[in-house]
């Protein structure tokens, strides 16, 4: 009786953020046995070297189709449509997982709550069941209501059920300070902050660059589309040179949205492994790490923190982070004195600041070493693994079924 247990809505693989993430934090704990239920219906196809981790899955919790919410009328019809048959589903999901972590000798559930589905099973899990329950948080519930457009009525329960997961777990992980501050009140002790950490920047070559050119990267998805647009508009404003060279973009990302009124030099890889993005950003002069300034997006700007730091960490280059004042990136500059801060949306301002990064050698050369700091200490492979074993490894308890 000596497993832990993890439920989440990925497994542990190299597809996407959420199962490199997963696999990580497995290696941090490779001397224990860990139990992975994904609770997905499209579970990792592409492994890893080392995947030899005991993992599992399961669909989740039939929903309605009909999630928007047009008016009143059509929320409340969807919100008793969950309480009829969604429900019902849940519990006995709930069930499925128990009977698992039983059968590998669980000894605790840690539960990350990345979905709906897994804040609901989880719930119905813990309220049935005796079990010692550690939760981490990469973002906000309240981001995930607006990705799923719950009705009103659902979005009450959802938050309900994730603040009681919150304060009858043992221990909390979060992903950024200002999470840290905002869920404390309701856990039991003040909640552990882990951030994804990855290699050492001395592993990365230095790769020579056309002279002429000023190369900008930027990997991962891209959610801040106002801040995005913004950047592109200062691009535009320059036509596409800053500091008498010619910019070339180079973007490692499965979907961008891409819009300029002057000829543009852009590159765009699509997706690419871990090391393969860090390849192509070490290659470029500056970063771009943009955040939401989307009244929606406020709870995943405000309390999340970007994954795509940890990559950008690794290289060893200047950043340019363009964030609202409310961000978490925000904060974590100023602490971290660290990158170039815009908190504008105003693209001239962006393409003057812009122009004096790229016309001043000596500011990029001590932002890049503001990265490799972070990169070799608060964003390190080893503090990252210190973290997790930190969060999930106190003294043994054991459930009782």
């Amino acid at each position: 009786m000596n497993a832990i247990s993890l439920v989440a809505c990925s497994m542990p693989g190299s597809r996407h953020v959420g199962e490199i993430l997963i696999a990580d934090s497995l290696r941090a704990l490779h001397d224990f046995r860990v139990q992975t239920i994904a609770i997905t219906s499209n579970p990792a196809t592409v492994g890893t070297l080392d995947s030899t981790w005991n993992s599992s899955w399961l669909e989740p919790p039939l929903e309605s189709a009909a999630t928007a919410k047009p008016n009143w009328l059509v929320g409340v019809k969807n919100g008793v449509r969950r309480i009829l048959s969604y429900e019902r589903f849940a519990r006995q999901k709930a069930d499925e997982v128990h009977a698992r972590v039983i059968a590998a000798g669980g000894s605790r559930l840690w539960a990350i709550l990345d979905s709906i589905a897994v804040i609901d099973v989880v719930y119905f899990l813990v309220k049935k069941f005796s079990v010692p329950l550690f939760v981490q948080v990469w973002d906000d519930p309240q981001h995930l209501i607006f990705l799923r457009n719950l009705d009103s009525l659902s979005a009450r329960r959802t938050l309900g059920r994730f603040r009681f997961l919150i304060r009858h777990a043992e221990k909390v992980a979060v992903i950024s300070e200002q999470m840290q501050t905002a869920y404390e009140p309701d856990t039991q002790e003040k909640p552990i902050i882990i951030r994804h950490g990855m290699g050492s920047t001395s592993a990365i070559p230095c790769r020579i660059t056309d002279p002429s050119q000023f190369r900008i990267g930027f990997c991962g998805s891209m959610y801040a589309t106002t801040a995005w647009k913004a950047f592109q508009q200062a691009l535009y404003l320059k036509r596409w040179k800053l500091g008498g060279k010619k910019v070339q973009m180079l973007i490692a990302s499965p979907v961008i949205e891409l819009d300029s009124g002057t000829p543009a030099d852009v590159r765009f890889y699509g997706w690419q492994s871990p090391h393969d993005t860090v390849q192509l950003m070490a290659a470029c002069d500056l970063l771009y790490l943009p955040q939401g300034f989307e009244p929606g997006q406020r709870p995943i700007t405000e309390l999340s923190f970007p994954t795509k730091l940890s990559t950008y960490a690794q290289t060893g280059k200047p950043v340019f982070v363009h964030s609202p004042a409310y961000g978490s990136l925000t904060e974590f500059c100023k602490q971290q004195q660290f990158g170039c801060l815009c908190n504008d949306l105003n693209a001239m301002n962006i393409a003057q600041m812009l122009e004096s990064l790229a016309s001043d050698s000596a500011s990029l050369d001590r932002m890049a070493l503001s990265t490799r700091r972070i990169g070799q200490g608060v964003l390190s492979r080893e503090h990252f693994q210190a973290q997790v074993r930190e969060f999930l490894l106190p003294d043994q308890k054991t459930f009782i079924g």
